[in-house]
């Protein structure tokens, strides 16, 4: 919702820390029972790293992607969920140009493991849907080492 907001010029808030749920409880933006699943944790982290990179909010995509990338070495990756590919794809993106823009072998390192993850895709899975991903991670790889040729 805020990325949405941010999105169409109504607002910049920051995250809210005097919220209060239908029993009349207060919580911090961020907090409750369903915060701490992986997947929540990991689709918070995209949305995240994303609203990082769409406002050059370098700092905070970097934050954000290297809690998305902790957080997935910790969930096994399932190959059925067109989700996983999805945001493999888009961190392994985020890590080239977050640690060009920074200057972080240890990001561009993780864009690299996203880029072999997806390479293996084009073999495993769908040539047809996973190659042209697989060159632009390659791309962005070339492009973080001056390769320009």
């Amino acid at each position: 919702c805020r990325l949405s907001l941010r999105l169409t010029g109504q607002s910049d808030m920051h995250q809210r820390d005097d919220l209060t749920n239908i029993f009349g409880e207060t919580y911090n933006e961020g907090e409750g029972i369903f915060s701490k699943l992986p997947m929540v944790m990991l689709t918070e982290c995209f949305a995240k790293f994303s609203e990082g990179l769409i406002f050059r909010e370098v700092d905070k995509a970097r934050d954000s992607v290297q809690q998305y990338l902790s957080i997935q070495s910790l969930t096994a990756v399932n190959m059925s969920n067109p989700d996983d590919f999805f945001r493999i794809f888009y961190a392994g993106l985020a890590s080239f140009y977050i640690g060009r823009e920074l200057e972080d072998s240890v990001l561009i390192t993780r864009g690299a493991e996203c880029k072999d993850w997806i390479e293996k895709l084009v073999v495993s899975a769908s040539t047809w849907n996973f190659q042209n991903k697989a060159y632009l991670l390659q791309a962005e790889e070339q492009f973080c080492e001056r390769n320009f040729d």
